[in-house]
């Protein structure tokens, strides 16, 4: 489960297995062609391989990939995700770029059934909540037309819904799937964080010919922002004493 083989050049079903091979020291989780190298991840390192040789040229410890589907490949560099974090590669190395939503203090008023004051403290949406631990893996996609990098990630929310009896109630809570999307801009270097759904299904997003996001949502294709409708906007600020 931790070597890799390569076929021969031109000939991608037919394999010298006994010597075009690499072994690396724990089970790869995704693997991406960037820059005339090949990278290879696993949970906690990135391996920079040389597609000819076969040689590993550079090893980058405690930074990795949740899975093949975590990773993306850009004319602006190359983005994945650990639980730890997102990051860009330009080359020479990963660079973090999920500081600023990292941990507590990223929060939202969305939430199904819930109707929260801005001077609520509302659910924590940072990166190191909604991926908690490595069974929660972010989809990696990139939105060519508005130059944002998206982070995919589905996250069990427990929000509050009232039951009704003879007109008096309760409230209780409800565990529900809630999808985010943390949108990275390129050039503004600025996250959004955009809701996309709840209680579904989302697949690997796909990106169109024209360059849309198209979202395989239970049983449908779903253009990403495709809709005519303006959308819901909210902006929260800071505690301000």
């Amino acid at each position: 489960s931790n070597i890799i083989f390569r076929s021969k050049p031109g000939s991608f079903s037919i394999f010298d297995y006994a010597n075009d091979f690499l072994t690396i020291k724990s089970k790869p989780t995704a693997m991406a062609n960037f820059l005339g190298r090949v990278y290879i991840f696993d949970e906690d390192n990135i391996y920079k391989v040389n597609p000819h040789s076969l040689a590993i040229e550079d090893t980058f410890e405690g930074v990795g990939c949740l899975g093949k589907d975590s990773v993306m490949v850009t004319e602006y560099g190359m983005f994945f995700a650990d639980n730890n974090g997102a990051y860009k590669h330009d080359g020479s190395g990963p660079i973090k770029i999920s500081e600023g939503i990292q941990q507590d203090g990223v929060r939202t008023s969305f939430g199904v059934g819930e109707s929260v004051s801005p001077t609520d403290n509302v659910n924590d949406v940072s990166w190191n909540n909604l991926v908690r631990d490595k069974d929660t893996i972010p989809m990696v996609t990139f939105d060519n037309n508005t130059g944002c990098v998206l982070f995919i990630i589905g996250y069990n929310d427990k929000v509050k819904t009232q039951t009704l009896t003879d007109g008096f109630g309760d409230y209780i809570n409800v565990t529900t799937k809630q999808h985010y999307a943390w949108a990275y801009n390129i050039s503004l270097n600025r996250w959004d964080l955009w809701e996309i759904d709840n209680d579904v299904d989302i697949g690997t997003p796909i990106i169109n010919k024209s360059g849309e996001i198209i979202l395989p949502i239970d049983n449908a294709l779903y253009e990403l922002q495709g809709g005519s409708n303006k959308k819901d906007y909210t902006w929260i600020s800071k505690k301000i004493s």
